[in-house]
């Protein structure tokens, strides 16, 4: 690692929050001659936002809706999750680094499905397709206003945003709206050479992110999941002491769901 790129990961160390507790909801005590105010009156949800969810490495629809129930749960009043299958059956078991036991008799709910595959030679096999699934899911199922992946469903989050301005920027006219935000959850630069085209410090993604990422992560370096980060414009960034997952207790829950408010439409006169 360079000088330049250790200080680009600094920067992203110097940016790193920690959830505040929300201590507005405490009830206070009275007193006779102080009476307590009502609270303002939360504006009023006009449409619930769409988010796009991507699985990891390894895993598949019945897996993510279990790991992310919590969180579905919490957004249910302010946003709708769509959850979408990666396309590729996954070759390489993480735990071991062998082949998965698994045939064409495997039931689909039970296979390690991705986004893309590893060749001998670094590349990356399954990308591109999965790419173009996701830009023909984006124009039949959207506008969505948001992303939400988690290790490879974030690194290729973060490719699909990057394809997206980079082809608004060219003026194509076929492209899906670009969303308003992006949640990147052990997130990644692909390491395929392939998609440096995507990832320039000079040329930061414009979209709004959240990054989270754990301090013990032994899956996959933090390092990695901060370097990600610095080709974004504004992050804002959240570490966690765990390792390779998403971190649903209330702290964390009660974190992710304001950042998503903030994304929502409002009617100010309800």
């Amino acid at each position: 690692m360079n000088k330049e790129e250790q200080e680009q990961i600094q920067n992203v160390e110097n940016k790193v929050q920690q959830p505040k507790v929300d201590k507005e909801n405490k009830p206070k005590k009275q007193n006779k001659n102080n009476k307590q105010k009502k609270a303002p009156k939360t504006p009023a949800v006009v449409k619930k936002l769409k988010i796009l969810c991507l699985h990891g490495y390894a895993q598949n629809l019945t897996i993510f809706h279990k790991r992310t129930a919590v969180l579905k749960k919490a957004l249910k009043s302010i946003a709708d999750l769509y959850y979408v299958q990666g396309p590729v059956v996954c070759s390489i078991n993480p735990a071991d680094h062998k082949k998965f036991d698994i045939d064409e008799n495997t039931p689909k709910e039970e296979q390690p499905l991705g986004w893309w595959n590893f060749s001998e030679d670094g590349k990356y096999t399954g990308l591109e397709d999965s790419l173009e699934i996701l830009l023909k899911y984006m124009k039949e199922e959207g506008p969505f206003d948001g992303i939400f992946g988690f290790s490879q469903g974030s690194s290729m989050a973060a490719v699909l945003c990057a394809h997206l301005e980079l082809e608004k920027e060219k003026g194509n006219p076929d492209i899906p709206d670009i969303p308003r935000f992006v949640m990147l959850f052990s997130g990644f630069r692909p390491d395929d050479t392939t998609y440096d085209k995507y990832f320039n410090t000079e040329h930061k993604l414009k979209i709004k992110s959240l990054h989270v990422y754990g301090e013990e992560d032994h899956w996959l370096a933090p390092e990695r999941s901060k370097k990600l980060i610095t080709y974004f414009e504004n992050p804002t960034v959240l570490s966690h002491s765990g390792g390779h997952f998403i971190p649903m207790d209330a702290e964390k829950r009660h974190y992710y769901v304001d950042y998503i408010k903030q994304f929502l439409p409002t009617d100010e006169a309800n």
